[in-house]
């Protein structure tokens, strides 16, 4: 019997447009649990004494419409040195079997080709009843920004950017707005 040809996931793209419906916070600093518990995960650069800001954010869809009703819970994990957000454009770039950057030829020109991460975050849930689950480790200030525009009470919208990838859903843009994403 012929095999079948496995298909390439398709990837498609949802802007989701939702009610902010609530939110939880989270300050917390002590001693660094890993010099006790867990020395083998301690790096000598890591601080004695850490502190973490939590910060869950709640939300309904709205928009599109055949998603209305999908709940969303996004937790942001302030974090002095998130991965990810110190690199650069040049840290994706493909690169070939002895490590020389990749490029290809587009209109006469050599651009580069770049392996672009899938999205900042995935996104999960267990069952269809429940919601839909993100975790973001951003920088504190980010923490600190998204507080300071929920607590003015300005903000009543969150966005998504969703990017789908077969059957695997990623968080590829994300927000916390005043203003109607839908308009």
């Amino acid at each position: 019997m012929p095999r079948r040809k496995q298909r390439k996931p398709r990837d498609t793209y949802e802007f989701l447009s939702m009610w902010l419906t609530g939110y939880d916070v989270r300050v917390e600093m002590g001693v660094n649990t890993n010099l006790r518990s867990n020395p083998l995960r301690v790096d000598l650069d890591d601080r004695i004494v850490t502190s973490r800001t939590w910060l869950g954010i709640r939300g309904k869809c709205f928009d599109p419409e055949e998603r209305a009703g999908e709940k969303f819970v996004i937790m942001l994990s302030g974090d002095m040195k998130p991965e990810g957000f110190s690199e650069t454009v040049r840290d994706i770039q493909k690169r070939g079997e002895y490590g020389a950057p990749q490029y290809r030829l587009y209109r006469g020109a050599h651009v580069p080709i770049f392996e672009c991460p899938q999205g900042i975050t995935p996104l999960w849930r267990v069952s269809k009843a429940d919601p839909w689950h993100g975790y973001l480790k951003v920088p504190e200030c980010y923490v600190s920004d998204c507080l300071l525009v929920l607590t003015s009470k300005a903000a009543r919208y969150m966005f998504i950017h969703e990017r789908i990838i077969g059957r695997d859903h990623w968080i590829n843009g994300f927000s916390i707005q005043s203003g109607n994403p839908t308009e």
